[in-house]
């Protein structure tokens, strides 16, 4: 079985090895078009024949797939940490969104930004919650969410170290993405290693 999208113009194929004369297709699968078209082939093995759609019909978008990679849900940061933020987002018809097409909010302090990858450094202290929003520009959209927490004592992160993952992944995160200037680079250097020392200690 093949399908068009564009009234027959190039055809796709969406289903093979039927035995049967009925096909259950997963919408999500088939692209969007105010011209479809379906096309079917058969043969007995000797002989070889076809069909298409005597009209063409409607498929209604279909919203993209989003999902945040990083952050985990519900890690630890101290203020002033840069949080790396990383989505993954794709659509049937657009492909692999990216740009404005996604854009980061929190629930405390508002826009963050836009694109799969972004470094987040002023997130403010307390409970966030971060989404990424996917807009695939035709209609479809879709969301996904985490929760961030950012502390203003050092005394408050969790004394998780390698093994662990929230301490070590917010180290992680922080030192993937530089600080915007020498200064915030020097605080934050004296913040990693304020954190590696409370982590050690704890671990002994």
């Amino acid at each position: 079985m093949q399908y068009s999208a564009d009234d027959g113009a190039t055809w796709e194929l969406v289903a093979q090895n039927l035995t049967s004369d009925r096909a259950a297709l997963d919408a999500a699968n088939v692209r969007a078009s105010s011209a479809g078209r379906f096309r079917i082939w058969v043969s007995d093995g000797i002989h070889t024949g076809s069909d298409e759609s005597d009209d063409p019909f409607t498929v209604p978008n279909a919203g993209p797939a989003v999902a945040i990679v990083a952050p985990a849900d519900g890690v630890t940061i101290a203020a002033g940490q840069t949080l790396a933020l990383v989505a993954r987002a794709r659509d049937l018809d657009a492909g692999i969104l990216d740009g404005a097409q996604l854009a980061w909010r929190s629930d405390r302090d508002g826009p963050l930004g836009h694109g799969r990858k972004l470094a987040v450094a002023q997130l403010g202290v307390g409970r966030h919650l971060v989404t990424v929003h996917a807009d695939d520009g035709d209609g479809g959209t879709a969301s996904a969410a985490v929760r961030v927490i950012v502390v203003a004592d050092l005394s408050e992160l969790p004394a998780d170290c390698p093994g662990g993952t929230r301490c070590a992944g917010a180290r992680r995160e922080h030192s993937g993405a530089p600080a915007p200037h020498a200064t915030g680079r020097r605080a934050a250097d004296r913040l990693l290693a304020a954190v590696s020392s409370r982590c050690r200690a704890r671990a002994r």
